[in-house]
């Protein structure tokens, strides 16, 4: 049960985001709103308390590499690295993979971040949909009064589609590029966003 719970909240704050986000217009090149995404319990706990498994000169060193080819976004260039690092675990790689990672996977040109934030929306609706409508047909004959239910349609409706979904997007670095590039919002920022509607991204 503390599996699925997990699971469904990691999913849960991944959609949350993707729908309220996508309904902005326009995108500024500063650090943008982004999911808390948690891979396990650890990683978890971990991103709460503000721990990390990376060194800090390791995270540092990257910022730094990354702030010379976009000083203007420095703030949000350190949002996103040390959102990464709180959520990076032993199974991703070591501090070299990590490194490496973040130098390549960080978009520095805020036209592309803003074609990649609108394709991760785009996928996002399309996967989710998806996931929404099969759940809605594994459910069907439990729901729907469709005549006697029998054992066989409570074992569909007990499938979840959507249970490795969350797993799957950090072990291909998808989320990982996600809390890179488009980290998460303080409040503060959250509220001036609402002020703005016009406006994506928070303020560096």
């Amino acid at each position: 049960m503390k599996t699925f719970l997990l699971r469904f909240y990691k999913a849960f704050l991944l959609l949350i985001f993707f729908v309220t986000a996508s309904a902005f217009s326009t995108f500024n090149d500063d650090s943008a709103m982004a999911p808390v995404l948690t891979s396990n319990v650890d990683s978890m706990s971990a991103f709460l308390e503000n721990k990390s498994l990376i060194p800090e000169t390791a995270m540092l060193s990257v910022i730094e590499k990354l702030s010379e080819k976009a000083p203007s976004v420095k703030t949000g260039i350190e949002k996103g690295v040390r959102q990464v690092a709180r959520l990076w675990q032993e199974t991703d790689g070591d501090t070299d993979v990590f490194t490496s990672f973040c130098l390549e996977n960080y978009i520095s040109d805020s036209e592309e971040k803003k074609v990649v934030f609108l394709k991760i929306s785009d996928y996002m609706e399309a996967v989710n949909g998806h996931f929404n409508e099969m759940s809605n047909r594994l459910d069907w004959h439990v729901t729907i009064e469709t005549g006697p239910i029998l054992p066989i349609d409570y074992k569909f409706s007990q499938l979840s589609p959507r249970a490795h979904f969350t797993e799957d997007l950090y072990q291909s670095k998808i989320a990982f590029i996600i809390a890179l590039n488009f980290p998460k919002c303080t409040l503060a920022e959250k509220e001036t966003l609402g002020v703005e509607p016009t406006r994506l991204a928070c303020d560096d």
